[in-house]
């Protein structure tokens, strides 16, 4: 930023330095708020030199003009051969008028300068400001697509997550069957397309249930309810949420059987338990949670039938009361590494 030779133009400068230089500082951007608070010194000092200048050279035409005065009232004494007095009253009343006529023109110049400034720098500021909103905006925005608000704002003021055990939670996989055969016949840019798809609709009934989706691995969606915020209603939550995605999966595979294009089956399973959730990562964050609880919802799903939903015992007895739902018995099903489980489909 070069400093003008106009007096409005430095005191500009002078303005807008420090309030960029407490912009950036309350942004945490310290080496661009040190760089603006230097030309803020060098703005103030460039000013306060020319200021001293001034005040010289209005001394000196002061004392020119006295001189000037003095040989006038000879010149008229001479001529006009007026009184003493007289000559003194003329000489008051020029001092006056001159001397008031000059300060109207300087406070005048300075108060319509100031103005100018102080408009053209509120311009500045807003522009600012509206800039800065922009930007938090934008990161808050960006932050939520990876983290919960309020695992956010615990970062914000920690500069850290801490891990949490949370003892009952409920944890939701889907997976498509049969996927990696199906888009093995499908071009790239169409898997991805319809995995979007899919996805997308799953992230908005995760949000429309209070859901916290907690990452997608591959064609497997993982979604869990009851953190960060614990919730006593996680189960019915979950549950509904599952046979929602699995309405919106029977209603695709009609369109896309319609089209002539590829299905997808889906299988959705859900349990409950304790688990541990935090934030894993330095350069990319990633919420994520750990836990028996866990693994044991992702063999719920996998032991699952295409376009069902599976539920462990655990999350039956829940929500066995419930009489919007309707639930029926598996048995005890062989679960790897767990033996056998009581599973049931709910509808």
């Amino acid at each position: 930023m070069t400093i003008g030779e106009e007096f409005g133009q430095k005191e500009e400068i002078l303005i807008s330095t420090q309030y960029l230089a407490d912009i950036y500082e309350d942004r945490g951007d310290y080496k661009r708020s040190l760089d603006y608070y230097r030309q803020h010194i060098t703005a103030r000092d460039t000013i306060s030199a020319s200021l001293n200048k001034k005040a010289l050279v209005r001394q000196e035409l002061k004392y020119e003009y006295e001189e000037q005065a003095a040989l006038d009232s000879l010149r008229y004494e001479e001529a006009q051969k007026l009184s003493a007095a007289q000559l003194e009253s003329q000489k008051q009343r020029s001092y006056y008028l001159i001397g008031g006529l000059l300060l109207t023109l300087l406070f005048g110049g300075v108060s319509f300068n100031r103005f100018r400034v102080t408009q053209r720098q509120k311009k500045v500021i807003e522009d600012q400001k509206s800039l800065v909103e922009e930007e938090k905006e934008k990161s808050e925005k960006l932050l939520l697509n990876i983290l919960p608000k309020d695992t956010i704002q615990e970062l914000r003021e920690n500069g850290k997550v801490a891990a949490k055990y949370y003892p009952e939670v409920s944890v939701l996989f889907t997976d498509f069957i049969g996927f990696t055969e199906i888009a093995g016949d499908m071009r790239p840019d169409e898997v991805v397309e319809s995995l979007n798809h899919c996805f997308s609709a799953f992230d908005e009934i995760m949000e429309r249930h209070g859901i916290e989706k907690i990452k997608t691995i591959g064609d497997a969606y993982m979604a869990a309810c009851g953190v960060p915020i614990a919730d006593q209603d996680h189960a019915e939550k979950m549950v509904k949420a599952a046979l929602a995605i699995n309405a919106f999966m029977v209603d695709y595979a009609a369109k896309q059987k319609e089209k002539g294009l590829p299905l997808f089956d889906v299988r959705i399973g859900v349990h409950i338990g304790p688990l541990v959730a935090g934030v894993v990562g330095t350069n990319k964050f990633q919420y994520d949670i750990w836990g028996d609880t866990v693994n044991i919802a992702s063999r719920v799903e996998n032991t699952g039938e295409k376009g069902k939903v599976n539920i462990s015992d655990a999350t039956y007895q829940l929500l066995k009361d419930q009489t919007d739902l309707k639930f029926e018995s598996r048995g005890k099903i062989q679960v790897k590494g767990k033996g056998e489980m009581e599973m049931y489909f709910v509808s």
